[in-house]
């Protein structure tokens, strides 16, 4: 916990993500290496990346990489071992830094609607809102596996690409990415998702 300087409201689901515990035994070097570069870093649910962290704040990745944005929630960035280059920020201070900064009735709203208003509330500036890449609907609320866009739910499926610990976001992929990527992977759906597949590549782009 110390050396990936883990917050301590964390520390009951890192034991849910599959640390490479042994009982009675200390952790190897490599294995707890292998553990924080291959589940911690790169799954996201503990920790997000740029647009991970940008869709849980209901706003735009530039926005949220923006320097003003980046001061604010300086405190939330991941500062342990095998720090990626792009960045990696706890989700849980970020919720905490967010909820500071939100009034009463903005934290009774989801936090992808609320923290952008009160943004815009304190800062007297508009703030870029996250996009579905399918459907234009604003908030987003998740980000599409293949295309590393925000998505809306409900124009997503759910997909099992690798062996994440359940702890961690699942990941899904756009009703966009279904109709246009050729790295979309039909075996890697449920069987519910396979059926509406069809149905999905017919489909014309959603724009609300």
């Amino acid at each position: 916990m110390k050396v990936i300087n883990a917050p301590e409201i964390e520390y009951e689901n890192l034991k849910l993500a599959n640390p490479p515990i042994d009982s009675g035994k200390e952790w190897s070097v490599s294995d707890a290496a292998a553990w924080i570069r291959n589940t911690l870093i790169k799954y996201p649910g503990l920790l997000y990346g740029p647009m991970h962290a940008a869709t849980f704040l209901g706003i735009s990745k530039g926005a949220f990489l923006s320097n003003p944005i980046q001061e604010v929630f300086s405190k939330a960035r991941y500062s342990g071992l095998f720090p990626p280059p792009d960045g990696r920020w706890w989700k849980s201070r970020l919720q905490q830094i967010a909820n500071a900064m939100m009034t009463q009735r903005e934290r009774n709203l989801l936090l992808r609607e609320g923290f952008p208003m009160a943004w815009e509330r304190t800062r007297k500036t508009a703030i870029g809102r996250s996009v579905c890449v399918f459907s234009g609907d604003s908030p987003a609320e998740w980000v599409c596996y293949i295309l590393k866009k925000p998505v809306m739910i409900k124009y997503s499926l759910s997909y099992k690409p690798d062996s994440r610990p359940p702890v961690m976001d699942e990941a899904r992929v756009s009703f966009e990415a279904i109709r246009t990527s050729n790295e979309v992977n039909d075996e890697l759906f449920n069987p519910l998702g396979k059926e509406l597949l069809p149905e999905i590549r017919r489909m014309q782009k959603a724009r609300s």
